[in-house]
């Protein structure tokens, strides 16, 4: 999905819910209402992340960015 100029990609039990007039978005766990991570533009158009402790975020490129969640992967891990 995209957010602002960022290519995000978001793990299966993410949910992101993005409020485009204050360029801020909430991921939310898919099945409660556990808030992984914060979003928001800065004042010089630099991405600011407030993360909670059961989210991952891995920089895939320029403006691209992966989050996922413990259980996600560990999910796929035992798919193998």
């Amino acid at each position: 999905m995209d957010f602002l100029d960022y290519k995000l990609e978001m793990g299966e039990t993410l949910n992101p819910i993005t409020d485009g007039d204050n360029k801020k978005m909430v991921i939310l766990d898919r099945d409660e209402d556990t808030i992984h991570a914060v979003l928001e533009l800065g004042e010089e158009n630099n991405l600011i992340i407030h993360p909670q402790w059961r989210i991952t975020i891995e920089v895939a490129g320029d403006k691209h960015l992966r989050f996922s969640t413990q259980l996600a992967q560990f999910k796929r891990y035992k798919e193998r």
